[in-house]
């Protein structure tokens, strides 16, 4: 084959190579830990609303991504070649549990964004750590405080680890899976900060 047929066949042969590694990667599909949430930074509260306001959730800067993540090792993290998160991690928490806190307080304006009013309280919330092991089971480890709107006034703190269990029966491991353990643990912590407050 002379050199200008093979000058003339090359990048088709590269097309079609790089058409062949797409075909062979499952589609991925994108996560959030919430449902779509109202815009809390427009809600009004009453005048016997107690107003919290949930600061952005702090994360590990190596968890806080957008890919999911499985700890497979002391030292290593996979992610996962199917599913991503359609938010940064650290986002999709704090929606979350916003979420949660609001269904475990009803009593009360549970906002993120801007705070509202200079009367709110604040709810502080730092994540050490949120792994997901290849069985199934999901950890978070965290700490919060609740502050007087000062900023600097701890009116209630604490701190816990909160796990769920290796699914039972299958134990194939899926995106879908790893969501629902993710947001298991999230419902327990919600759970401890509301009964805080």
């Amino acid at each position: 084959m002379n050199m200008t047929r093979l000058a003339l066949l090359a990048p088709g042969l590269a097309l079609a190579i790089g058409l062949a590694g797409c075909a062979e990667r499952p589609a991925e599909r994108l996560y959030v830990l919430s449902p779509q949430l109202v815009p809390v930074a427009h809600l009004q509260p009453t005048n016997t609303a107690n107003v919290l306001h949930l600061q952005a959730v702090s994360i590990p800067d190596d968890l806080d991504t957008t890919d999911i993540l499985l700890r497979v090792g002391p030292h290593e993290l996979k992610a996962s070649r199917t599913g991503a998160w359609a938010e940064r991690l650290s986002i999709g928490v704090t929606r979350a549990l916003a979420a949660s806190l609001a269904q475990r307080l009803p009593t009360d304006t549970i906002t993120q964004g801007p705070a509202i009013g200079p009367k709110s309280r604040q709810i502080v919330v730092d994540i050490d750590g949120f792994d997901v092991h290849p069985d199934g089971r999901c950890v978070l480890a965290a700490r919060w405080a609740v502050l007087q709107s000062d900023n600097t006034t701890v009116i209630t703190s604490g701190d816990g680890v909160f796990s769920t269990d290796a699914p039972v029966g299958d134990a194939t491991l899926n995106d879908g899976r790893i969501v629902a353990g993710m947001l298991a643990v999230l419902a327990k912590l919600a759970d401890r900060v509301a009964g805080s407050v």
